[in-house]
């Protein structure tokens, strides 16, 4: 031990125009920011002038009519961060593959190729997927094997991890950082036999505590020695010089989402359900099981959280857009809040996105010399690759393929896949942060 201080992991989201439905409407937005390869690169070089951990980049692999803006047009991760490989120098690269949509070996390939070609920088969000839809555009509607159920979906996953992994070690290529969004019972024994990391959505603390020791406790019970996955909440960040200009600062950003589009955006976890049939000033309505196939953690949250507070649909669906959160404030009080979380035992580090343009610069800028005057983050880089930037070793990552096909705890955990009850939490922005 050298008696240094624990000090937090910083990714950051790169979203194009945003996450949600109003942020391609703000003024200074660019209109194309989503396919704009040098407004990517700007953001990844301002996240790596802060000595940010990681750039992320999400995905969904179906789009309709009622998709949020930036998903109706966006970059592929892969493609998108070998071009930011050649622009960057030290930062982590992740993106987000299907486990559900692609093969093992051709997954494998692609990310360690980009491994390869970033310096060992390559991070992999591993998802299941949740939208049914998806299976249509791979040719899966009307025949077998059609959009797998939720449990099914982490067993498969569970036999493409391995798969992948034995692929690295094979041909010599050091294991890609494998990162896995989801907090359902299902999410949770995945990521606690498979993952480095884990990336979840907003949650109050208290809750954000109890999933992290959810997802260690498990770790523990199937033997893994490695300390287990590092955890990321993502926050969502409004920065002003004062608690009041923030506040003002998120309404007017919360203005630029109607009530039709704030349906919208919750009709996506329930199957793409017609909100609009509702009146929206009556208690939200009783949805039975729909959704649970799909986005199960989530939409048992949704449910929950307005019965418990007697929410109205239109209520719930703004609740949803945008949580209250400590997350909104000056840069001080979100440092505050981020330490909080930090040293509470709820999270390790954090996936950082905002709506406003300037929320990234604001947090590299305003925030993060906050952190580092209190040494929870680090004044430069101290190491090259994503691995070493997070503190975990290849040791551990080829210690995975040894674990995974020996370990009789695995295989009675992945034999549980479909049968866990037990609801979890969860709350995002996209698909791939809306934990199945």
């Amino acid at each position: 031990m050298n008696g240094r201080r624990r000090q937090m992991r910083l990714g950051a989201l790169l979203h194009g125009v945003g996450g949600g439905y109003g942020g391609w409407r703000h003024p200074e937005m660019p209109a194309d920011a989503s396919i704009d390869i040098q407004a990517y690169a700007r953001q990844a070089k301002k996240a790596e002038e802060g000595k940010m951990d990681f750039v992320f980049v999400a995905d969904v692999l179906h789009i309709h009519e009622r998709s949020t803006p930036h998903f109706l047009n966006h970059l592929e991760p892969v493609t998108l961060l070998a071009a930011l490989a050649p622009v960057t120098e030290r930062i982590g690269l992740v993106g987000t593959l299907s486990t559900t949509y692609n093969e093992p070996s051709a997954t494998a390939r692609q990310l360690g190729s980009l491994q390869r070609l970033s310096g060992e920088r390559a991070g992999w969000n591993a998802v299941t997927t949740g939208m049914a839809g998806a299976a249509a555009n791979f040719g899966r509607a009307g025949r077998p094997p059609e959009h797998p159920e939720h449990g099914e979906r982490y067993r498969l996953a569970g036999e493409f991890m391995r798969a992948a992994r034995r692929c690295w070690t094979e041909d010599g290529t050091a294991h890609p950082v494998v990162f896995q969004a989801g907090s359902s019972e299902d999410g949770i024994a995945f990521a606690a036999l498979h993952a480095d990391a884990v990336m979840t959505a907003y949650r109050p603390l208290e809750e954000a505590k109890r999933l992290y020791e959810a997802i260690h406790t498990r770790t523990g019970e199937l033997g893994r020695t490695d300390g287990g996955p590092l955890v990321f909440p993502a926050v969502n960040v409004t920065i002003a010089p004062t608690r009041e200009e923030a506040v003002r600062k998120r309404e007017r950003l919360d203005a630029l989402v109607g009530l039709e589009h704030a349906l919208r955006y919750l009709a996506q976890f329930f199957d793409d359900h017609d909100f609009t049939v509702y009146p929206p000033d009556a208690p939200f309505p009783d949805l039975g099981d729909l959704g649970r196939k799909s986005y199960q953690s989530a939409t048992d949250r949704i449910k929950r959280e307005a019965r418990e507070l007697r929410l109205t649909l239109r209520q719930a669906a703004y609740r949803w857009m945008s949580p209250p959160t400590p997350f909104v404030g000056t840069p001080e009080a979100i440092a505050d809040a981020l330490q909080i979380y930090f040293e509470s035992g709820a999270a390790d580090g954090f996936v950082v996105g905002g709506d406003d343009p300037n929320s990234l610069s604001d947090f590299v800028e305003l925030v993060l010399p906050i952190l580092r005057s209190r040494g929870l983050f680090r004044a430069d880089y101290e190491t090259d690759t994503l691995r070493s930037h997070l503190g975990l070793t290849e040791a551990r990552a080829e210690a995975r393929v040894e674990d995974e096909g020996e370990n009789a705890a695995v295989e009675e955990a992945e034999g549980a896949f479909g049968r866990l009850a037990e609801p979890g939490n969860s709350l995002g922005r996209d698909e791939e942060m809306r934990e199945r």
